[in-house]
């Protein structure tokens, strides 16, 4: 890829952490230096380096560009054989922009805030390694929902629908839709099932019998080992993530493939 840039007079500056992994002589920057300096930020991985990227470059306009070298890649929507094509058509001016929501998630305990985090996928509530149920109580904008014991719970964007959500029985949903959701993880509750909601509405989850372990992620980073009687507020943030978009390789079609349907 970088041979091609330099054949199409591109300049180009590799993350200095990245760039070790080359072992050559290349310009680098740190990631506060690349969001002063670039235009376009391009990936190589899985949906996991994307979701790292998303971290650091959220807000800032930049938009990313996702080539699969990973493994399934819902959100690295270009396969590592077209990397010349998707170079050729941001240089054309050939692509759309889509922004995705994100999540922010605080913790409460005592009534304090102990801990805050985002992420692009999902913000995930559970019993860890323990085999010990914990108890849930649900609330939507201060409204009660429901009670439940269980493995935990899942509230996901809808960029995350398709990611852990999914695996625990959540619907697909089309990211560009304003919606937030919630799948129960191994519910012991014939009723409570997933639901969507508002992008505004607000989640707060009560913790009600203690588990061993247990803790709250995004985007599959364990963040912090949580305790009874803590409450974990989830909702939009004010920060949005912007990724390029081909025309040709729309929601529909990526899932298809990602999903190994065959065409009738």
């Amino acid at each position: 890829m970088l041979d091609y840039l330099d054949q199409k007079s591109v300049s180009y500056i590799l993350e200095e952490k990245s760039s070790n992994v080359l072992l050559a002589d290349y310009r680098t920057a740190t990631i506060p230096e690349l969001k002063e300096e670039i235009d376009y930020l391009i990936l190589l991985g899985g949906d996991g380096t994307l979701l790292r990227a998303a971290r650091y470059f959220c807000g800032t306009g930049i938009p990313l560009l996702g080539i699969n070298v990973g493994s399934l890649g819902f959100m690295t929507v270009i396969e590592k054989n077209n990397y010349k094509k998707a170079v050729e058509k941001i240089l054309a001016d050939e692509f759309t922009i889509e922004n995705r929501m994100m999540l922010t998630a605080e913790v409460y305990r005592s009534q304090k805030q102990v801990y805050k985090t985002f992420g692009l996928n999902d913000v995930v509530i559970s019993r860890g390694a323990s085999f010990k149920l914990i108890g849930i109580e649900l609330y939507i904008n201060d409204e009660f929902i429901s009670n439940y014991e269980g493995d935990g719970l899942l509230v996901a964007t809808p960029t995350g629908s398709t990611a852990y959500s999914l695996s625990a029985g959540g619907p697909i949903v089309h990211p560009k839709l304003k919606a937030m959701l919630i799948t129960p993880i191994c519910p012991h509750n014939l009723f409570m099932r997933p639901m969507v909601i508002g992008d505004d509405d607000e989640v707060m989850v009560n913790l009600k019998i203690p588990g061993k372990k247990m803790h709250i992620s995004t985007d599959g980073r364990a963040n912090l080992e949580l305790q009874n009687g803590d409450k974990i507020k989830i909702k939009k943030s004010c920060q949005e993530v912007t990724l390029i978009r081909f025309p040709e390789r729309n929601f529909y079609q990526i899932l298809r493939e990602k999903m190994k349907v065959d065409m009738p």
